[in-house]
């Protein structure tokens, strides 16, 4: 069983495509200025596409930069933290040497 879709051509395009087999008219060069209208249509929405593609890709490079910023304050959070745990093992070893050195002078 096949399922078959039935392409609707626009009535615009259905005209024009009628005006090339006939001589030009009036009428038929209406329609034809109509498809270069919508030609200039179509090419003026690939024109916007084209700058949506670019501030997309702007969009990708401020995206990895704030990214690269985040994993860099991320590292400096983490040696932060690093460095805080040996300033705190170095006090906690220096009361230790000082409570020994208090109580061997007693």
């Amino acid at each position: 069983m096949s399922i078959s879709k039935k392409f609707v051509v626009p009535a615009v395009l259905q005209q024009v495509w009628k005006s090339e087999q006939q001589p030009i008219t009036r009428s038929s060069s209406v329609y034809i200025q109509q498809e270069r209208n919508l030609m200039d249509d179509s090419n003026y929405a690939v024109s916007l596409m084209k700058v949506e593609i670019e501030l997309l890709k702007m969009m990708n490079k401020k995206v990895d930069f704030l990214n690269n910023s985040l994993q860099t304050i991320s590292r400096n959070i983490n040696n932060l933290e690093y460095n805080q745990n040996n300033i705190l093992c170095f006090m906690y070893k220096q009361q230790i040497y000082n409570s020994c050195v208090y109580s061997a002078d007693q």
